[in-house]
């Protein structure tokens, strides 16, 4: 019988009768040599990085080994078919060289029969990226954003004088930024300002914080949980502070105004009629070392609030150490909540022009220089067309044992002030202290649905050992407080703040 080699690429040996009186012919078919297809164009990745490169195989003869070989980096198989598999992927890892240029892997595939195919992958080797440990915004006077912009974690955002968010833009920060501001006074001191229109997109966490402070601050990145730092509470004033400016009304004649502590500029321009209007989210923000003064009397605070409007997301806000007031409100109706103020110069909540918003779950913790806790005003509005009725709820005020003479009062509800008070508990004030003002002309002692539009007041509390007489003092013209306050000596279990939003993240939580 004769035999014939046929190249036929076929799988099978198979027998052919030629004709009836013709011997059966025996084909013998050899196998496929291999197929090997390495990725298509050319991949990248940055110096001293690696990537997976997987090669197609197929071979009719069975798979046995494969090499691999790199130039501009090692390669390393990292999985392969069985022996004897006729199909599959060969994964290569490589890893990039330290050096920037071109690199390749060379496969080189042999099978069961001993027959070999070569493949190669091109490889672009990128220089790493440098990211700058610091970058300044800003040229020590005023500094526009008119487009959208993000500021990263992983540099120190230096501001350097007023850096204004325009209307339309929007500025990003991320969560675990940090913000420095150089350290000047007067009219050039640094600032944060949106203006009317813009918007701050600030997400933070409470694993990861926004941090905004000053230059003289050496917290980094390696700061344990964004909490180390050289500066304390005493150190306050050395920037300005964050302010937002919104199209809310406010109560002012002419419906609106230039907001305090920055010069009068078209940006410095707030209020309007859009109660709903939105000027982006602030969450899990820690600001410090603010409130620094451009002439006496007209200074920057911590937060400042002018003609904000609801649409506004303004929750778990820190303010440590500014010179003025922790948070100063003029008009507006943006919800503020979970707020903690500590040791600031002035107020810890200070509200103005006809706020018409809600303050939840506030703790206010003097220094030894505050002023008081709370200070709040009504409208400045000559028509009382825009006459505010906030909500104060939840809020719980702590005195310092050091305070200086004259300082750490309770309170001041004065020039009209128009709301809702409740919940609100004062404790640890050194003795002798008082309110200094419960104004007498839009007084309505405890809420009633008829006293709305008046000052009321729900469930306040006094942890002390002094007498009404001497909280009251002089200028409260109260004579039925008894309706709505109470003095104990030990504070009431559930009463006042709820501490827990601030414990782990916040400054104060970790001093």
């Amino acid at each position: 019988m004769k035999k014939i080699i046929l190249s036929l690429f076929l799988a099978t040996a198979f027998l052919v009768s030629c004709s009836d009186n013709e011997p059966a012919v025996e084909v013998l078919v050899a196998t496929m040599a291999p197929t090997l297809t390495a990725p298509a164009g050319t991949m990248s990745l940055e110096q001293s990085t690696n990537i997976d490169v997987a090669f197609s195989l197929s071979t009719d003869g069975g798979y046995k080994s494969s090499v691999a070989v790199a130039s501009g980096g090692t390669a390393i198989i990292k999985s392969q078919p069985t022996a004897g598999d006729k199909s599959g992927f060969v994964v290569v890892t490589f890893t990039a060289s330290n050096v920037s240029g071109a690199g390749s892997i060379v496969l080189t595939v042999t099978d069961n029969e001993n027959r070999t195919v070569e493949k190669t992958a091109v490889i672009n080797i990128a220089a790493v990226a440098v990211v700058p440990e610091t970058e300044t915004i800003g040229t020590g006077s005023v500094y526009y954003i008119t487009s959208d912009k993000t500021w990263t974690s992983d540099r120190i955002w230096i501001m350097n004088g007023k850096v204004v968010v325009q209307s339309g833009a929007s500025l990003t920060i991320e969560p675990g930024t940090i913000i420095k501001a150089e350290n000047k006074t007067g009219a050039d001191a640094t600032a944060l300002v949106v203006a009317r229109g813009g918007k701050i997109n600030a997400n933070g966490t409470v694993s990861k914080p926004i941090i905004m402070t000053s230059v003289l601050d050496d917290i980094n990145y390696k700061s344990v949980n964004f909490k180390g730092s050289t500066l304390n509470n005493a150190n306050q004033s050395l920037w300005g502070g964050l302010i937002v400016l919104g199209k809310a009304s406010v109560g002012v004649s002419g419906g609106e105004d230039n907001i305090e502590g920055i010069p009068a500029l078209p940006f410095s321009l707030y209020g309007g009629n859009v109660d709903t209007d939105n000027s982006g989210t602030y969450k899990y923000m820690s600001i410090r070392h603010s409130g620094a003064e451009l002439a006496p009397g007209n200074e920057l605070q911590g937060l400042t609030l002018g003609g904000v409007g609801s649409g506004t997301i303004i929750e778990n806000i820190e303010i440590v150490a500014s010179g003025d007031d922790g948070v100063e409100i003029f008009g507006g109706a943006v919800n503020v909540t979970n707020i903690l103020v500590w040791a600031q110069g002035d107020d810890g909540i200070d509200l103005d022009q006809a706020y018409k918003g809600t303050i939840k779950n506030a703790l206010i913790v003097l220094g030894v220089n505050s002023d008081t806790g709370l200070e709040i005003d009504g409208t400045e509005d000559s028509t009382k067309a825009i006459d505010g009725a906030y909500t104060l709820e939840n809020v719980t005020v702590i005195g310092n044992a050091n305070a200086e003479a004259g300082k750490n009062r309770y309170a001041d509800w004065k020039s009209g002030a128009t709301g809702h008070n409740r919940n609100i508990v004062f404790k640890d004030f050194l003795a002798g202290r008082s309110v200094k003002t419960i104004q007498a002309s839009t007084y309505s002692g405890a809420a009633t649905v008829s006293s709305v539009g008046k000052l009321t007041f729900e469930n306040i509390d006094f942890v002390t050992a002094d007498s009404t007489a001497t909280i009251l003092g002089a200028n409260t013209h109260i004579t039925d407080f008894s309706t709505w306050g109470e003095i104990v000596t030990t504070q009431v279990t559930g009463s006042g703040a709820n501490a827990a939003p601030f414990n782990t993240w916040t400054w104060y939580s970790n001093k």
